[in-house]
């Protein structure tokens, strides 16, 4: 697996992107085959289109590169539920590796799709992109970061946020923090090519926050209010509507929490 370090960059997606449009072989085991880590970004970049504040803060900030077996829209979806899942899990890895509860985990949850979140404040999240390589080999960037000591700065987020060390999450420097994410996105990759997709959606699931929340969704047909009710088969997100119908979400920026 190859280690890219940088101490500052305008994106690490687009160092990802770089990556890939070099000759530089991706061949090493497992389903993550590079690891592209900033101290700084200066355009990081979030979901729906946001930035994500990347002050040299000690933060994690970086894009994961791995290959996933038929790489299409619907598989982006499952990678994206799969790394939210992988984050949790790396979090709460190294939280109790170092001597930390079992009664913090439980404040510990995951946002449809994939915002990682404590006491319903977001501490870190992800992003998925696509790409193809000029050998035709298919690879997704998942961009994530994590707060590990400091919230954003930005007011407008700030009150949304929190970071590992204000929750009293033990954790590790970056470096090592985005190791354990790696350790288990693979763990969880292999568990998806014995079992296949139900696989991903249990590992989800454990993690669950959304279930039981209230939201409206944008669709062809106009707003649609519901109660989020789990997970369709592909990783959508159902909505039960108050007729007793449900409709399923595939994209996050067609969403908002009521």
């Amino acid at each position: 697996m190859i280690l890219l370090t940088y101490r500052v960059v305008h994106s690490t997606m687009d160092c990802a992107r770089e990556l890939l449009d070099s000759s530089v072989k991706l061949e090493s085991p497992g389903a993550v085959k590079a690891i592209i880590l900033a101290g700084e970004q200066l355009a990081g970049r979030g979901q729906r289109g946001r930035t994500w504040e990347s002050q040299g803060t000690g933060n994690l900030y970086a894009t994961v590169l791995i290959t996933w077996p038929q790489l299409n829209k619907r598989t982006a979806s499952m990678v994206g539920l799969l790394a939210g899942a992988a984050a949790v899990d790396s979090i709460c890895e190294v939280h109790l590796q170092r001597g930390g509860s079992h009664e913090a985990l439980k404040h510990l949850g995951v946002k449809w799709p994939n915002d990682v979140v404590i006491n319903d404040r977001k501490v870190g999240g992800l992003l998925t992109e696509l790409h193809i390589r000029n050998d035709g080999n298919c690879f997704a960037a998942i961009g994530i970061g994590i707060n590990l000591t400091s919230p954003p700065l930005n007011s407008a987020v700030a009150e949304r946020s929190t970071c590992l060390l204000s929750e009293h999450f033990l954790h590790t420097p970056a470096s090592d923090q985005v190791l354990w994410f790696a350790r288990s996105f693979n763990r969880l990759a292999r568990q998806f090519n014995l079992y296949g997709d139900e696989s991903v959606l249990r590992s989800w699931r454990r993690w669950d926050v959304t279930t039981g929340r209230s939201y409206t969704a944008l669709t062809k047909q106009g707003n649609m209010k519901g109660i989020a009710n789990g997970l369709g088969p592909h990783g959508e997100l159902s909505l039960l509507l108050a007729d007793g119908n449900t409709v399923l979400v595939t994209t996050a920026s067609s969403l908002s929490e009521d």
